[in-house]
């Protein structure tokens, strides 16, 4: 048997778990092994199923937490003047244009920080006169 990708390459036995492995099968116990291919099939078969029941789950929640479908037609048309549905926007936030480097906002918070370990020994150890 001539072995062409690297998916092809026999990993272990099925059976016993031997690493002796010639021509897909065990030379200890003669059952097949597992190859590369077969543990990457398994792998997305298990993400796919995984992947659809999260979807699954998720559609379940957003119906069951839907507004409109919890408070039926009359009472979501008596209370939607009082839904806000804006985009959040903060206008107090200060930007000093380091949104980009993240090394530059160590820098910074490091350099805070001691500035207010120094403040704050200064208050611990009130002056004197």
């Amino acid at each position: 048997m001539q072995l062409c990708r690297i998916t092809d390459y026999s990993l272990y036995c099925s059976s016993c778990g031997s690493t002796n492995i010639t021509d897909h099968k065990c030379n200890t116990c003669g059952s097949p092994a597992v190859t590369y291919f077969e543990i990457a099939q398994s792998v997305y078969l298990h993400c796919k199923n995984k992947n659809a029941n999260l979807l699954t789950q998720r559609t379940y929640i957003h119906n069951l937490l839907d507004l409109k479908t919890f408070l039926g037609d009359r009472l979501y048309k008596e209370r939607y003047s009082h839904i806000r549905e804006d985009v959040y926007t903060n206008s107090n936030s200060v930007s000093d244009g380091m949104e980009t480097n993240n090394s530059k906002r160590i820098h910074h918070a490091k350099e805070l920080l001691q500035k207010a370990e120094h403040e704050l020994a200064q208050a611990c150890f009130p002056s004197t006169h």
